[in-house]
């Protein structure tokens, strides 16, 4: 069995000594915002106990943001999972990134 890393040891890995949230909890709004400001940005799809399960490439992100995320947005501070289109849905962190582009941490719900 694989064993899965957590953002912050990734992180670690890729050079940051102390990886800090910057921001939790953004909306849908912040995020479109941040998209519009900060264009290509790092996403990675972490399970609900922070362990990373995916990155979305930096040529992909609009479109994941589009068909994947900009509806399962979780802004509440609870999750009901049939509330939302096939069950799952992300809070959206803002993380201290490794590269030049920005890092959002998509934390999947289900």
């Amino acid at each position: 069995m694989e064993k899965r890393q957590s953002i912050e040891e990734a992180l670690r890995l890729l050079g940051l000594e102390q990886p800090k949230r910057q921001r939790r909890g953004l909306s849908a709004g912040e995020i479109g915002d941040f998209f519009r400001t900060a264009g290509a940005t790092h996403l990675w799809v972490t399970d609900m106990f922070g362990d990373v399960r995916q990155t979305i490439a930096l040529k992909d992100c609009f479109r994941f943001w589009k068909s994947e995320l900009k509806n399962r947005i979780l802004e509440e501070p609870f999750f009901v999972r049939e509330e939302w289109p096939g069950g799952y849905a992300y809070q959206v962190s803002e993380w201290t990134s490794p590269f030049a582009e920005p890092l959002l941490e998509l934390q999947r719900w289900e």
